[in-house]
């Protein structure tokens, strides 16, 4: 316990340390320029999710766990995408290969293995490399709002700690630290940095799971960021958009372009998460059925009846 807590401090005092260092000097932190489908007003350093690369990396060495470090490559081509803006398929071969990474590191290739079909092995491969490159894709897309991936991650990250992932307090502790400095008004924003390798650590948890129910449970608590980025995407293939061009039609877009604070949208969300997580704790599988319905009819409400709607959103888009 001793340990754990010393972890959480050095963690803490360490990243606040280190953004109040990168703010006040401006280090490393290009300024992300709002345009006509920004979700702010003026410009604000972002690559803050440096700081919990650096963290992550640090404590591996201390905690034996070492995703951040294969994360790396894939959390540096985030940094570049924030200066530079690479191509959509630059990002992506880096997400395959940090994916195919994660399930060789969490040793989940050894189920594909079972299989006695070649033909399914490697559909079963390909099937956890989609999901792991959507995973990560969505919870980038859902980084557009002051607080919503670092305040929704951090829940996430706290039951997955109380199940018995403690090797995960250091990083848990400097998006709490980052979560002050990002919450509106925001200082700095995480940037491609951050939700790539925030990304990437919910995927190794997902998938270090030792049964597919536990793992769907961990996704159930990633609910509302998944489910905003599919319906999303959906909505845009219906459109014939190219869904790799940037846009502004994600709900928690068009609650903002509806008036809605980013404090508040950010509440919202974070609150679905909380419940979904409070809901698994009692393992009752009704239950967790009822909360995943309820999030689903407040999106369809906020969608419908307080957001602006899509094809407004679109139209505007557009011009």
């Amino acid at each position: 316990m001793f340990s754990v807590m010393q972890d959480f401090l050095l963690s803490s005092f360490v990243s606040f340390l280190l953004f109040r260092v990168f703010l006040k000097n401006k280090l490393f932190l290009p300024k992300d320029k709002p345009n006509a489908r920004s979700s702010h007003v003026k410009p604000t350093p972002t690559s803050g999710g440096l700081v919990l690369l650096i963290i992550g990396i640090l404590f591996s060495f201390k905690t034996n766990f070492w995703i951040p470090l294969i994360s790396s490559p894939l959390a540096i081509v985030g940094l570049i995408d924030d200066y530079l803006k690479l191509s959509p398929m630059v990002r992506y071969f880096f997400q395959l290969l940090t994916a195919v990474a994660i399930i060789f590191s969490t040793n989940l290739i050894y189920i594909t293995d079972s299989f006695d079909s070649v033909l399914i092995r490697i559909l079963s491969l390909f099937f956890l490399i989609l999901i792991a490159t959507a995973i990560i894709n969505f919870i980038n897309f859902m980084d557009g709002i002051d607080g919503l991936v670092a305040g929704s991650m951090s829940i996430i990250l706290t039951f997955a700690i109380i199940t018995g992932s403690t090797y995960l307090i250091p990083i848990f502790a400097s998006l709490i630290i980052f979560l002050y400095f990002n919450w509106q008004p925001s200082k700095i924003f995480m940037g491609d940095v951050g939700s790539y390798f925030l990304g990437s650590i919910f995927v190794s948890e997902v998938f270090s799971k030792t049964n597919i129910y536990s793992s769907l449970i961990l996704i159930t608590l990633c609910l509302p960021l998944i489910l905003d980025s599919i319906v999303c995407i959906f909505r845009r293939l219906c459109h014939k958009q190219n869904i790799f061009s940037a846009h502004n039609l994600h709900l928690y877009q068009r609650l903002y372009q509806a008036g809605m604070k980013h404090s508040s949208i950010a509440i919202i969300y974070i609150g679905f998460v909380l419940l979904m997580g409070l809901c698994s704790m009692f393992d009752n599988l009704y239950l967790i059925i009822f909360s995943i319905m309820f999030t689903i009819a407040t999106g369809y409400y906020l969608d419908k009846y307080v957001a602006v709607s899509f094809s407004n959103s679109l139209i505007k888009g557009l011009k």
